[in-house]
């Protein structure tokens, strides 16, 4: 499935965020801001999924607040770097969340790994261009 199929005509990654940072900063320190992102992004991928995960049997669901925070770290660096089709998935996320539908928000758990991947790829061809 490509990235366009996958996000529904919202950008995989919208360059332009970046450079308003490297405007308000400076190109160094959007760069670096890039690639410190890119470097965290599986941490907070794998934070959100393993809070999500079912419980063992005897284990407890993770509180809510725990799910959000993981959650909104993901979507609010996204949204920062410009990765607006991971956002738009880590709202939908919280929304669920919010809702108290965890298996609605375990079910876009395979989107977000899928659009993490697309992410990583268009963040690495920014970064090698850069």
């Amino acid at each position: 499935m490509s990235a366009e199929d996958l996000c529904g005509g919202v950008a995989v990654l919208d360059e332009s965020v970046l450079g308003e940072l490297a405007l308000d900063l400076c190109p160094a320190s959007a760069l670096t801001f890039a690639r410190t992102y890119r470097r965290m992004l599986p941490g907070r991928v794998t934070r959100v999924t393993s809070v999500l995960a079912p419980p063992a049997a005897a284990a407890t669901e993770p509180a809510d607040v725990d799910v959000l925070d993981a959650v909104l770290s993901l979507g609010t660096s996204a949204a920062a770097v410009g990765a607006c089709c991971l956002a738009e998935v880590a709202q939908g996320l919280a929304r669920d969340v919010r809702r108290g539908d965890r298996e609605a928000a375990r079910c876009r758990l395979a989107r977000l790994r899928d659009v993490t991947g697309c992410t990583e790829r268009a963040l690495d061809g920014y970064l090698a261009r850069s």
